[in-house]
């Protein structure tokens, strides 16, 4: 049989209301696989926050965590990172005078490339996780809320 690259995936999506543990998307290494890259792609994220004053104005962060769950490097993070969305900010003209900040972010921002050599052809199965937390920043009185997806994938050699 002869070797060859593979690509495996998952991903998520839904909805967050303020500080938001997106669900944790695992990867599952055959026994001898190598992975030679892994990718956060196909990253849209969209929040909104509306409020009667400028303290509505708080951005939101991505906090990002790789991590080997099983195998021989079990329990090792191997990538970790703050991403903070980028906002516009938008006041009406209507009295009361609503106070609006628009949050959006995706691959160019978002997205992440990675080369990264782990597994070897002696080893058993394992499995990579990605966790990533939607986080306001600051004490804000409002609560951001909006829309997710995101995938998740890796490219291993067997």
């Amino acid at each position: 049989m002869a070797s060859r690259y593979h690509w495996i995936s998952t991903g998520a999506s839904g909805f967050f209301a303020g500080g938001t543990l997106i669900t944790p998307m695992t990867l599952s290494f055959p026994a001898g696989a190598q992975m030679k890259r892994w990718l956060i792609n196909e990253v849209n994220i969209r929040g909104r926050n509306q409020g009667a004053n400028i303290n509505y104005f708080q951005p939101i962060g991505i906090v990002y965590q790789v991590k080997i769950l099983t195998g021989a490097n079990a329990g090792r993070i191997i990538w970790s990172a703050y991403r903070r969305l980028h906002c516009q900010p938008i006041f009406t003209s209507t009295i009361p005078v609503q106070y609006i900040l628009l949050m959006h972010g995706t691959d160019l921002d978002l997205g992440v490339n990675e080369k990264s050599t782990y597994g070897k052809a002696t080893e058993g199965a394992w499995d990579l996780e990605l966790r990533m937390l939607i986080s306001p920043e600051g004490a804000t009185p409002g609560l951001a809320t909006g829309d997710y997806n995101v995938q998740f994938k890796a490219l291993y050699y067997l």
